[in-house]
């Protein structure tokens, strides 16, 4: 898929932002919250990095833990960050199916090569794998 494509998705399905900033029931209502959270920024490929699966939450908070999973040396774009939770967008081959979610940041490592060229800024370094 070219990399036009891809953010073309992400800026199509990244608005779809989940979030629970506020919310003051239940820990698991954080999860389903539907208000907007997070700094946006351009969108940018990242790397998954380490030995173990990365999983997927539907907010960026540890009780939102799904079953989606993406493992390492895999490749996604992410443009919204929350603490230290990334909203990441991924294309499974296997499942054929876009997939969006909050991760941990520092599991990912950017890579987008526009950044190096100076097409884009960078995403704040603080939160990502180095």
């Amino acid at each position: 898929m070219k990399m036009t494509t891809w953010i073309l998705l992400s800026a199509l399905l990244l608005p779809l932002i989940v979030g629970a900033e506020g919310v003051t029931e239940s820990p698991q209502s954080r999860c389903t919250a539907s208000e907007a959270i997070g700094e946006p920024f351009p969108p940018v490929e990242v790397k998954v990095v380490g030995q173990e699966r990365l999983y997927f939450y539907s907010a960026p908070f540890p009780e939102c833990k799904t079953a989606v999973f993406i493992v390492p040396n895999d490749y996604g774009y992410t443009q919204t960050l929350h603490e230290n939770w990334a909203l990441i967008t991924y294309f499974s081959q296997q499942a054929g199916d876009v997939i969006s979610g909050w991760v941990e940041a520092k599991r990912l490592k950017v890579t987008d090569p526009r950044i190096a060229r100076g097409e884009i800024d960078a995403p704040p370094k603080t939160a990502f794998a180095q």
